[in-house]
This record gives structure tokens, C-alpha cells and sequence, in this order.
């Protein structure tokens, strides 16, 4: 009975070792979620008003006409080109993403945020 328990207790402290490790490498760049969304992560502190004007004047600097949708969210079109283009860009302080994904429109942000 006591060989039961103890083996019982190694495979728990090995188990709960073995979620603590799987869930370490959420510290990257970028990662995708559920939806396949890639994240940018801003890796300085900044508020989310400071990256709401820094995602509108990257994206009107890239030729990108910009307008406000949610708190959170902003609307680019793109209508330089002979297809017009939309992109969703979702922020927080920490984090943004497009969907769809606009390499393009990801570097002018990633650019204006090193400034």
C-alpha cells in the first residue's frame, strides 16, 4: 500500500512539473492563437491610447487611410493599388494583430513602435 501511495505522489509531482514546463515559452514576439492571428508584442510600456496614435500615424505614413472603430480596433483601407484592401488591426497595451494578416501594415507599426 505504501509503495501505492508513493508512486501515486511521484506520478502527481511529475505531472503537475511536466504542465509547469510546457506552458514557460509564451514569452515571444509573436505567436499565434486559436484563430491563427499573429501577435506582435510591444516589448516597451506604453498605454493603449500612445498605441492607438501610433498604429493611426504608421498606417496614414504607409498610405493606409486609417478610421477608429472599436476602443480597441482600427479599420485600414488601403485603396492605392487596383484592388482596395481592409485590414482590422486589434491593440492593447502589450499586443497587436491584423486580420487579415498585412505583412506590410505589420512592419510600418513594428518601425513607428521602435521609434
Amino acid at each position: 500500500m505504501k509503495k501505492i501511495l508513493k508512486l501515486g505522489l511521484v506520478g502527481c509531482v511529475a505531472g503537475i512539473l511536466m504542465s509547469g514546463c510546457a506552458g514557460s515559452n509564451l514569452n515571444t514576439s509573436h505567436s499565434n492563437n486559436s484563430t491563427g492571428d499573429k501577435y506582435i508584442y510591444v516589448k516597451k510600456d506604453i498605454t493603449t491610447k500612445k498605441m492607438h496614435n501610433i498604429i493611426m500615424q504608421a498606417g496614414k505614413k504607409d498610405g493606409w487611410r486609417m478610421t477608429e472603430f472599436k476602443e480597441n480596433e482600427i479599420i485600414a483601407e488601403n485603396l492605392s493599388d487596383k484592388d482596395a484592401e481592409s485590414v482590422s488591426i486589434h491593440f492593447t497595451d502589450k499586443y497587436f494583430f491584423t486580420r487579415p494578416e498585412n505583412d506590410d501594415l505589420i512592419e510600418a507599426i513594428k518601425e513607428a513602435l521602435e521609434d
